[in-house]
C-alpha cells in the first residue's frame, strides 16, 4: 500500500478535485494525510488531541503554507464526522483512520500516488 506522503494534493483550493464530492471531505482527508505523513509516514488511526496539537504547531511554525491557509477558509472546513458517513474513513473509539476507499480516492484525483 502507499504512504501518505505518496498522495499528492493539487495546490490550490481543491486539492483532490472531485475525489469525495465534497470541499469539506477533502479538507478533512488532506489534513489526516499531512498529520500521518509529518508523524511516521504510516497509515493509523488519529487522535484529537495529537492532531489539535500538531496543527497548532504547525500553524505557528508555518502560516504562510498554503495548507494552513486552506484550514482557514471561512466557507469550507474538514469534516471528519462526513469521512466516516461517506465510508471513507472509520472511527476507533475517539480517534479516526482512513480507509483503503478513502486513500484511494485522493491519490486517483490529486497529483501522485496509487
Amino acid at each position: 500500500m502507499i504512504k501518505p506522503s505518496d498522495v499528492k494534493p493539487l495546490p490550490g483550493i481543491c486539492p483532490f478535485p472531485g475525489a469525495m464530492g465534497s470541499l469539506e471531505l477533502e479538507i478533512a482527508a488532506l489534513t489526516l494525510i499531512r498529520f500521518l505523513r509529518d508523524n511516521g509516514d504510516e497509515w493509523r488511526p488519529v487522535g484529537p488531541a495529537e492532531l489539535s496539537g500538531w496543527l497548532r504547531a504547525l500553524v505557528d511554525r508555518e502560516p504562510d503554507d498554503p495548507f494552513v491557509k486552506l484550514l482557514n477558509n471561512p466557507f469550507a472546513g474538514p469534516d471528519f464526522q462526513g469521512l466516516v458517513t461517506k465510508g471513507y474513513a472509520f472511527f476507533e473509539g475517539i480517534s479516526i483512520a482512513l480507509l483503503a476507499e478513502g486513500v484511494q480516492a485522493c491519490a486517483l484525483s490529486g497529483g501522485g500516488g496509487g
